[in-house]
């Protein structure tokens, strides 16, 4: 769990040693089972598509930000404006390129 979901385990100073022997015996897969898990595997279009979403997220600024958790953060508005002017600045050079090949000089 808390690899998967980046769980922190957090204990008063005088159980550290406890919890650090129990984040050990996790590691060390005391507490797994034989079922393994119940998600079936991604095929190559849907990982694609994640793949496509989580660099969409980091050009909008959904990597940026606080230790908040992103549902209490805003948007970042650096990342917002470095894909507005990526998207502006695309489209422009598309446009200039099809005029040229429509409309030559």
């Amino acid at each position: 769990m808390q690899r998967a979901l980046g769980i922190r385990l957090m204990t008063p100073a005088g159980q550290a040693s406890e919890a650090r022997d129990l984040l050990a015996r996790a590691r060390a897969g005391e507490f797994a089972t034989d079922e393994g898990d119940d998600l079936p595997e991604l095929d190559a279009a849907p990982r694609a598509a994640v793949s496509l979403i989580a660099l969409a997220a980091f050009a909008t600024g959904g990597f940026w930000g606080t230790s908040l958790p992103r549902r209490l953060r805003g948007p970042s508005w650096q990342g917002m404006l470095l894909a507005a002017l990526l998207f502006v600045g695309g489209s422009a050079i598309l446009l200039t390129a099809l005029k040229l090949i429509l409309d030559p000089p």
